[in-house]
């Protein structure tokens, strides 16, 4: 009986990763997301290090289809990688939640056949390796809370800074989970808060922030820039996100705020503009890079202001929001949201196409929205607007479910919320492929939910056991 509970992983892996591959051959032509694809491309390519994305997935995608030279062969690992992130569900589940294997294991198929993860393992684009790796750290995390060890909380520091490395949107998650771990084993394991207790808690803080900062540090070798920074281009990026609801009071004294609101060209009201703040000509950022031609401190002076307006008018940020969360339900914008996410309104130009053919042979013609997988996608419509809802009721799940909920199940619904008010927050329009990390962790939080809403006792575990149990503590002399 041992040894076939124990041969049941495998063989749950193994079906994962034939349905991906099956599905691949059946619809599996590599296609591109412009001009997303397009950097990762030639930084594969010709070493181009992009200050507004991932450097990283460039050399991690010269290894996976520059050197095999196929885009196919790189679909096909992250197929790989996809099949383990939809396993994972089942080891949390089971491992962690102690949810009923069949239950898991369904779950986990549901999450290979998820329509997002689906689209994106066909693209060339980082959501399906930052998925992976966010579910790795997830599966650590958890498995942590629950039996803390040296190893693990290591192994969540390397696994967060790949995960920045490939996708910066998850360095908000990476950066409080860095804190939230050793704090979780500082209050388990050192009741009596001695100084041993704290000299680790200090440790474990600092090593995390240094190798962010090491990070930095990389990021800043490989871009030619004298300062290290996560991004050079996340001012820009945020300020034209919060741009409707800046104020020319949120530009500071010494920079003429009248000058430069007068000169941009898109709507700063109108929220379906935002966009065209980052990329058109004459769009807010470009307008401040030309009043301030040093792009370091142009990107800075953006983030200030943008940080500013979100302090100053947090109501104006919420109905921004609000508004961004209504585009899901408005059929016209989200079925554009939904073709632009297919990245069927802007193909490669012929040149590009060229060069891809010739280096990686595959011709990156223009891309089919007949196919099965963009037809499942287009389909998937009430899953999206079930996936833009469901986290509401976190803070409801909170409230009833506390006595039933341990630190594992408080950071997976944590995350959930997270990255759901991202998603809504900032960002420039209703973006379905967002939400793919929303799915993954929406499924867990369904198995989570099904084995806890019975009339059981409470987890052991709980959130209020961190709050140390003295009588478990031998006091020494």
């Amino acid at each position: 009986m041992k040894r076939i509970r124990q041969a049941r992983w495998p063989v749950l892996l193994a079906a994962l990763v034939a349905l991906k591959f099956g599905l691949l051959l059946v619809d599996g032509k590599p296609s591109i997301f412009m001009g997303d694809s397009g950097s990762y491309l030639y930084t594969a390519l010709h070493d181009y290090i992009p200050h507004d994305r991932s450097f990283a997935f460039g050399y991690l995608l010269r290894a996976l289809a520059v050197w095999p030279h196929s885009l196919r062969f790189f679909l096909f690992a992250q197929g790989a990688m996809s099949a383990i992130t939809a396993w994972l569900i089942a080891v949390i589940l089971t491992r962690v939640f102690s949810v009923r294997f069949r239950w898991a294991a369904l779950l986990s198929f549901l999450c290979a056949l998820e329509p997002l993860q689906l689209l994106s393992e066909r693209y060339i684009m980082t959501d399906t390796v930052a998925l992976f790796l966010f579910a790795a750290l997830v599966t650590v995390s958890v498995a942590f809370c629950r039996h803390c060890t040296a190893l693990r909380l290591a192994c969540a520091l390397v696994l967060g800074v790949a995960l920045i490395s490939i996708r910066m949107s998850y360095l908000a998650i990476v950066l409080l989970n860095s804190a939230l771990l050793p704090l979780i084993w500082f209050l388990r394991s050192a009741p009596r808060r001695n100084i041993r207790a704290w000299a680790l808690l200090i440790f474990w803080i600092c090593a995390g922030q240094l190798m962010f900062y090491g990070y930095r540090c990389l990021n800043a070798y490989v871009s030619d820039m004298a300062k290290p920074e996560y991004l050079y281009a996340d001012g820009f990026i945020l300020v034209s996100e919060v741009s409707p609801i800046l104020q020319l009071s949120d530009f500071p004294p010494d920079l003429p705020g009248r000058r430069i609101l007068a000169r941009v060209g898109p709507s700063l009201r109108n929220p379906m503009d935002r966009e065209g703040q980052i990329f058109s000509p004459n769009g807010l950022t470009w307008v401040l890079r030309r009043e301030i031609p040093d792009e370091y401190r142009a990107n800075q002076m953006a983030r200030r202001i943008a940080l500013h307006a979100i302090l100053a008018h947090p109501g104006a940020l919420l109905e921004l929001a609000f508004s961004t969360w209504e585009e899901f339900f408005n059929s016209y914008l989200f079925q554009g949201a939904l073709a632009y996410d297919e990245g069927g309104l802007r193909n490669g130009e012929e040149n590009f196409r060229a060069e891809i053919l010739k280096s990686l042979g595959t011709d990156l013609g223009a891309q089919s929205s007949r196919d099965p997988i963009a037809r499942w996608h287009r389909a998937a419509i009430p899953w999206y607007w079930f996936l833009v809802t469901a986290p509401f009721a976190v803070p409801l799940v909170f409230l009833i479910a506390w006595r039933r909920m341990d630190a594992a199940a408080a950071l997976v619904h944590g995350y959930l919320l997270l990255l759901s008010a991202q998603v809504i927050l900032l960002s420039t329009h209703s973006e379905p492929r967002y939400l793919m990390s929303v799915a993954w962790l929406t499924l867990i939080s369904i198995g989570w939910l099904s084995r806890n809403f019975h009339k059981r006792p409470p987890l052991q575990g709980s959130l209020r056991d961190l709050q140390v149990v003295q009588a478990d503590v031998v006091e020494s002399p």
